[in-house]
């Protein structure tokens, strides 16, 4: 089943709770720096 019908039929079935994977995370965070960081930090 492609991942789109696996979407589209949770969304009809109301079963809609997606998490965000550790993986998914840690990559994201490699493209920020110690400097910004702090900058978001002190907004």
């Amino acid at each position: 089943m492609s991942a789109n019908r696996n979407l589209h039929t949770a969304k009809v079935k109301k079963k809609d709770v997606f998490y965000t994977q550790l993986t998914d995370i840690e990559r994201e965070l490699r493209h920020y720096t110690a400097a910004n960081l702090l900058w978001v930090n002190k907004h």
